[in-house]
């Protein structure tokens, strides 16, 4: 049996014993209470109206569930497997049509079991690109069929919890407690998203990890470029640029002074240290800045941070003020040619200037995020071999025939892990906006 054939039991049988389980806990209780009953008939148990009507609120939300399963799980991956071995069966023929036999055999081997963000096949961007097509398809069925799920919960404790209170207001406390047993084995078994005892949807404890976890570096900017990570990954500061005081003297940022040239010219700059080794399994980049200035076409692009140069590896986020529009870019690229850019047009130069802005791009093999003041702004498949060794700086980046630093920004608190904050974490990094 394949891995695909796999998922489709487990799932039915997780639905047929979820129902065995309700139905066993539904016996257990025939004795308790429900509040249907006419005025002579109150007591501690329930009455085979009680009863009836208990087991048809239960029935009818098993049914609920089983055509979600059906509807929103099975079916959907039903299809979407059948195109990934399609796309992945054209893939191995498009290798085999040129002569790349061994292409086309990884192309056949990896159309026979189903891709996570384990297996991918970074080294052929091609079979790379299906799998990640496929993982993320998976993934919105998965919260739809999830979302769907949580509903018809948050639906049936609340016509649990009307029966409780019904029976509380009659002073039928046994039978009550045992609504309240069958409210929270409904909450639990959901286990998807923490619904409390009235019925609503709400956060669940929060799944993040320390945002101390990971930390390769953490330059504050507080007078110095020292890194308080406790890592001693110092940044260097290079050409012009001074520290300015925020938040009424407590704090600082530093403020790079761009020389606006199209090549180098002594313009301000962080440099950064090697880091790679830390982060070729993931990573995030987060920042702050504000108060950007820079020139126009052909010298109206510069990066805020970037690791690499432009035809090798990289990785960078940038502003470009060389268009019509002024627009951002988060971008990596692998010397074997993937790739990957976010873009994204903002206000003109002055009123986009005028605010601090978070930053963050976060990586994991298979996959970029690019947010933007704690929102998402889109992802994107890519998949480098390893972290950008070489350059590396805040305001200052390289290409093949030289290097530029052309803008001037303020930065502050900014951040480095070895590993892809999810987007809870980074919007707590967001909370902790900088203060003038």
């Amino acid at each position: 049996m394949n891995s695909y054939e796999q998922n489709s039991v487990f799932m039915i049988h997780l639905s047929y014993y979820l129902q065995r389980f309700f139905s066993i806990v539904l016996a257990a209780n025939l004795a308790c209470g429900f509040v249907g009953a006419k005025e002579e008939e109150k007591g501690a148990e329930l009455s085979a109206v009680e009863i009836e009507k208990l087991d048809g609120m239960r029935l009818e939300y098993d049914l609920a569930r089983e055509e979600v399963q059906e509807k929103q799980w099975l079916e959907p991956m039903e299809k979407l497997r059948k195109g990934y071995r399609e796309r992945m069966q054209k893939v191995q023929e498009d290798f085999a049509k040129t002569g790349d036999l061994t292409r086309a055999l990884a192309a056949r081997n990896a159309a026979n079991s189903e891709p996570n963000a384990d297996s991918i096949h970074s080294s052929i961007k091609e079979i790379a690109g299906v799998q990640m097509i496929f993982i993320k398809a998976k993934a919105k069925i998965q919260k739809r069929r999830n979302d769907s799920l949580v509903k018809l919960a948050s639906t049936h404790i609340k016509q649990l919890n009307r029966v409780k209170a019904r029976l509380t207001q009659a002073r039928r406390l046994d039978s009550a407690l045992v609504i309240e047993k069958l409210i929270n084995s409904t909450i639990e078994v959901v286990g998807i998203e923490k619904i409390d005892h009235s019925g609503k949807i709400v956060k669940g404890p929060s799944s993040s990890k320390n945002l101390k976890d990971g930390l390769v570096v953490y330059y504050p900017f507080n007078g110095n470029s020292q890194d308080a990570s406790g890592n001693e990954q110092h940044a260097a500061l290079h050409g012009k640029g001074q520290f300015e005081a925020l938040d009424g003297g407590k704090d600082t940022a530093i403020r790079f002074i761009g020389d606006r040239s199209l090549f180098y010219r002594g313009g301000g700059y962080a440099a950064l240290p090697q880091i790679g080794d830390a982060l070729d399994d993931g990573f995030t980049l987060s920042f702050w800045v504000k108060d950007e200035k820079i020139g126009g076409d052909p010298s109206g692009e510069e990066h805020y941070i970037s690791f690499g140069q432009l035809d090798q590896t990289r990785v960078s986020i940038s502003l470009n003020n060389n268009t019509e529009k002024l627009y951002l870019t988060w971008s990596m690229a692998d010397v074997n040619g993937d790739k990957a850019d976010i873009s994204k047009s903002v206000e003109k130069l002055s009123i986009y200037a005028a605010k601090w802005k978070h930053f963050v791009l976060t990586y994991k093999p298979g996959m970029m995020v690019a947010f933007l003041d704690g929102a998402k702004v889109d992802e994107s498949s890519v998949t480098i071999g390893q972290f950008p060794r070489g350059n590396a700086a805040f305001g200052r980046h390289w290409w093949n025939s030289g290097s530029s630093a052309r803008m001037d920004f303020l930065l502050n608190e900014a951040r480095i892990y070895s590993r892809a904050l999810s987007a809870d974490e980074v919007g707590k990094l967001y909370a902790e906006k900088p203060r003038d």
